[in-house]
């Protein structure tokens, strides 16, 4: 959602967060929490302010991140902080620029493909497979059928 509205803020926001588990995950959440405080606040580096501000504003709108939801974690973030031995307080290493520029060109790849392989594969069992799909459940609608490519189109 981000990263097609607003990719410098999507950038910004993201850049170094992995999905982590433990203290590790608790350093990731202050630090995505402290870069909605700088969008929120227009200081965002590289990001213009009225996006920035946009993009919190349609994080809280789909209701990912709003401000109850922030103190609430700030919240939970302190609790864990107390509990933690010094030693155990991590704080995420900062990403390689050329790894990020490889992860991000393979996403774009990878989001490309997805969406030829949803034109040229008209099989629904074939998607499945591939995880463009999901099997039905009782009372779904079916799908709009994809029209087979023409040998012009190939």
């Amino acid at each position: 959602m981000l990263d097609v509205r607003y990719p410098e803020v999507a950038r910004f926001l993201f850049e170094n967060l992995e999905a982590n588990v433990g203290v590790a995950a608790v350093a990731g959440v202050q630090r995505f929490l402290d870069r909605i405080d700088v969008l929120r606040e227009g200081k965002a580096p590289a990001v213009d302010p009225d996006q920035g501000r946009a993009a919190v504003e349609l994080l809280a709108t789909r209701r990912i991140v709003d401000t109850a939801k922030e103190a609430e974690l700030r919240s939970l973030i302190e609790t864990a902080r107390m509990g933690a031995r010094p030693d155990e307080v991590i704080e995420p290493p900062e990403m390689d620029p050329r790894r990020r520029d490889v992860a991000q060109s393979y996403i774009n790849w990878l989001n490309e493909w997805r969406e030829v392989a949803r034109v040229a594969i008209a099989r629904r069992d074939y998607r499945i497979s591939l995880g463009l799909a999901q099997r039905r459940q009782p009372g779904d609608e079916p799908d709009e059928p994809v029209p087979a490519p023409t040998p012009n189109q190939a």
